[in-house]
């Protein structure tokens, strides 16, 4: 064991990361050997642990010189080479991320039926695992805490700084590979919130991926810490719903999970006409028509589903008895404001975008606008799917404008109709006279040129 973990602290301080070295290890020994896989994991946890206490502030001053004490061995020679936190979590998680997952549970239920040291891989096969260090264990018993085992690691190295430039890949890697077989899956929530709360628009849409599936998936518990944490969540998602996060590269991802998490048994319906207002005011801003009209579909989707409790933005009711209605000035809806605030200031707001949305040069946006001018809250009403302008481009736009100008046109010639006119030739003698002297000037200006 002291063999293998000063290898692996050489390995893990080394100024220039070894990939092969690392491959090595992981094909030829984690992959194969039970009890060096244990050995290794063990110390890369604890390593992990040492790294992250070191970089927490103690006010204790003996409890800190103790803590030195004893984290000096792999710390010191850590910072002696000059290497920061993030170099040990990009060391760390190329080893962790290549390790064996834990048997799930019907493969642990055969290793307490059957004799120990068989195991059975998820097509029921034996496994033809082997042991280098400790042959007087049992492979069941490496196995059996092998899950803990890995848990702990992984949740080690989520709390190290990780940089920019790994987290996607983090963050794409933990819901296929490591969130199904930890114990208490929910403990990645906090790696997520600090994603989020980096200050990259991409990053945040990708953390939120990962929080809707914890919630989803696996939010059974307490109601109330579950509500607690649909709030948090889907206060995040508001503060993402901005004309900058519709001009990401990978817009689609956060589009879908934005769909994904409305539609979802975990909105609560007072957020519903917050959420309305604040596609439709990110509607006005958008350029992209794409954009635009598929915030108006979310929007619509909204309206229809929650109705109840969206109606007053579409038609809101006179006081009653001789009161005036109240006017404003300004729109009282701050599109800064959280989404407790927003919860509160959308009740004295309308969704006046529509009116200007009625203007907006596509006829496809006019359309859409259209739709909510109908009575859309009866079942058997028309729906709207968000999906299909996930691609809607300008160009794409155009050509479903000049195909729905053709079809048009085919209906006038077969009623024996004139296609009307959309603007009146006049001659403007100002107009012609300016081209005149433009032309003449021109000419002029050319025949010195020559001249000289």
């Amino acid at each position: 064991e002291n063999r293998i973990q000063g290898l692996m602290a050489e390995l893990l301080t080394a100024p220039a990361w070894s990939e092969h070295v690392a491959q090595c290890i992981t094909g030829e020994f984690i992959k194969r050997f039970l009890d060096v896989r244990q050995v290794l994991l063990t110390y890369l946890r604890l390593c992990c642990k040492q790294v992250g206490e070191a970089e927490d502030e103690v006010v204790d001053t003996n409890f800190m010189k103790r803590r030195r004490q004893e984290t000096r061995p792999f710390v010191e020679l850590f910072k002696k080479r000059g290497l920061v936190p993030q170099d040990l979590f990009s060391r760390v998680y190329s080893i962790l991320s290549e390790a064996p997952a834990p048997v799930g549970e019907k493969q642990q239920e055969a290793l307490d039926d059957f004799l120990p040291g068989v195991a059975e891989d998820e097509n029921g096969e034996v496994d033809d695992i082997e042991q280098m260090l400790l042959e007087g264990r049992a492979k069941g018993s490496f196995l059996r805490n092998y899950r803990r085992l890995f848990q702990d690691a992984w949740l080690q190295l989520l709390g190290l700084p990780v940089s920019v430039k790994q987290c996607p890949q983090v963050l794409q890697f933990l819901p296929i590979h490591v969130m199904e077989h930890l114990g208490q899956p929910l403990m990645l929530a906090d790696f997520y919130l600090r994603a989020f709360d980096s200050g990259f628009t991409e990053l945040s849409v990708q953390s939120l991926s990962g929080l809707l599936l914890l919630l989803t998936k696996y939010g059974m518990g307490d109601p109330e810490m579950l509500l607690s944490s649909s709030n948090e969540f889907y206060s995040k998602l508001y503060s993402l719903v901005t004309p900058e996060t519709l001009r990401l590269r990978k817009r689609a991802r956060f589009q879908r999970l934005m769909v994904a998490a409305l539609n979802s048994g975990l909105l609560p319906a007072r957020f519903a006409a917050a959420f309305a207002k604040r596609c439709m005011v990110t509607a006005v801003g958008c350029t992209d028509p794409g954009s635009t009209m598929w915030l108006m579909a979310v929007a619509y989707g909204l309206i229809q589903k929650h109705h109840s409790h969206c109606r007053y933005l579409l038609h809101k009711e006179l006081p009653a008895g001789d009161a005036p209605p109240v006017n404003f000035a300004t729109d009282p809806f701050d599109t800064d404001a959280t989404l407790p605030e927003a919860v509160k200031l959308v009740a004295d707001t309308s969704l006046w975008e529509l009116s200007l949305l009625q203007r907006h040069h596509l006829p496809a946006v006019v359309l859409l606008t259209k739709l909510f001018l109908k009575p859309f809250f009866h079942p058997s009403a028309r729906k709207l799917d968000p999906e299909l302008f996930l691609d809607q481009s300008a160009e794409k736009t155009y050509r479903q404008a000049l195909r729905s100008g053709d079809r048009q046109m085919a209906k006038w010639k077969a009623r024996s109709e004139k296609c009307p006119m959309a603007f009146k030739l006049s001659d403007d003698e100002l107009a012609a006279s300016v081209a005149g002297w433009a032309a003449t000037l021109s000419t002029v200006q050319r025949k010195i040129g020559a001249e000289s």
